[in-house]
């Protein structure tokens, strides 16, 4: 991950990888079942990594976010290590089941997205998330893909979007997209990769 990369712990050893810090978006009507199972998904990459690796091998610290009770910030409400919070390598924008984000009601949700990414966060959207994405403007005059479904929609929501959904997975650097059923497990097992 190259300069993205974040380290943890002011005890953490010379010869330990810094760990890479995976945030996880809960908006109204994402995909729990895909906070949960990507929290899985990268949990099993770490135990894999530490078995193969050994004590010095990568780990993947991942945080889930969502709106405090008042509604006026947003708030880790999990997060896998005990260390010292840092700053977010990676930005996940899980896919909705019933909506596709956007609008007045995700205000908050579009500032802290693009404060994250202006602060070198890699931002990724998975299907409906594509909607949320498009709405912070970091997708303008980029190459996206969303589910095929979504397509009409957010073509007519976010025209300066250049729509591929012929493609499961866009990587353009500082954002990635990913569209399609289960699109997911196929965004988790490329940043484990990456």
């Amino acid at each position: 991950m190259g300069k993205n990369d974040i380290t943890r712990g002011k005890t953490a050893k010379a010869t330990e990888h810094p760990a890479v810090e995976i945030g996880l978006l809960g908006y109204p009507d994402s995909q729990d079942a895909a906070i949960y199972g990507l929290t899985d998904l990268f949990t099993v990459a770490n135990r894999l990594s530490a078995e193969q690796g050994g004590s010095g091998s990568r780990q993947l610290r991942v945080s889930h976010w969502r709106l405090n009770e008042e509604g006026n910030e947003l708030e880790r409400v999990f997060d896998s290590h005990m260390q010292r919070p840092g700053k977010l390598t990676l930005l996940i924008l899980p896919p909705s089941l019933e909506t596709e984000p956007g609008g007045e009601t995700m205000t908050r949700h579009v500032r802290w997205i693009n404060d994250q990414h202006a602060a070198g966060t890699i931002v990724c959207s998975v299907c409906a998330g594509a909607f949320l994405l498009a709405e912070t403007g970091l997708l303008s005059g980029r190459a996206a893909t969303t589910h095929w479904i979504h397509t009409e929609t957010l073509a007519k929501r976010f025209p300066e979007v250049l729509l591929d959904t012929d493609k499961l997975l866009i990587d353009d650097g500082d954002i990635i997209t990913a569209g399609g059923v289960m699109a997911w497990v196929d965004l988790g097992l490329s940043l484990v990769d990456r």
